[in-house]
């Protein structure tokens, strides 16, 4: 039972390092509708995957010695390059009772 509960909590607690952060900041604005949210996680978390996995590999292939700190290193850093690239990215949408738009529809 602990040879698959070991490694269960470690990919959890990687994948948790790696998509945490974006899944907050996705989380913290409001965007409207779910099916915008579930497009911009999607996208995003898939690309958080590809950008780790890749890095990891060329990390080991060039030979760093520290395969667990590495890893960690990069899920913590692709993770929040990721929250910043959501945060600032993507927009909600706008408002129409903001006062600058209301203005312009005055007579």
């Amino acid at each position: 039972m602990f040879v698959i509960l070991f490694p269960a909590v470690g990919l959890l607690s990687l994948l948790t390092l790696l998509w945490g952060p974006t899944a907050f900041a996705v989380l913290r604005k409001r965007y409207g509708s779910v099916s915008r949210i579930v497009r911009i996680i999607a996208f995003s978390f898939l690309a958080e995957l590809v950008v780790a996995a890749s890095l990891a590999f060329f990390a080991n292939q060039v030979g760093l010695l520290n395969p667990a700190g590495y890893v960690l290193a990069i899920a913590f850093f692709v993770g929040m390059a990721g929250a910043i690239a959501v945060h600032r990215y993507s927009r909600p949408p706008a408002n129409p009772s903001f006062k600058r738009d209301a203005l312009k529809r005055a007579p």
